[in-house]
């Protein structure tokens, strides 16, 4: 069975990891900026943009790459 996550619970989660990881707030600030604004991945209007948000995000934040890749994007 698959669930739908609301936009809260994602964003909430994700800054439940970081802190639990010991994220500073600078770079924590950075990872749900990117994803979770207006402008972040959660509100891509196409595939082609979400893609590319994606990549702009993994290349920004290489040092959340396995938590980005292994947790994070696949539940947006």
């Amino acid at each position: 069975a698959q669930f739908m996550k609301c936009t809260r619970h994602l964003k909430e989660n994700a800054q439940r990891n970081l802190l639990a990881k010991n994220v500073p707030e600078k770079p924590r600030s950075r990872v749900l900026s990117a994803l979770f604004w207006s402008t972040g991945l959660l509100y891509s209007f196409s595939r082609v943009e979400y893609l590319e948000h994606e990549l702009g995000i993994k290349q920004e934040l290489r040092e959340f790459g396995r938590y980005l890749e292994d947790k994070l994007l696949p539940t947006i």
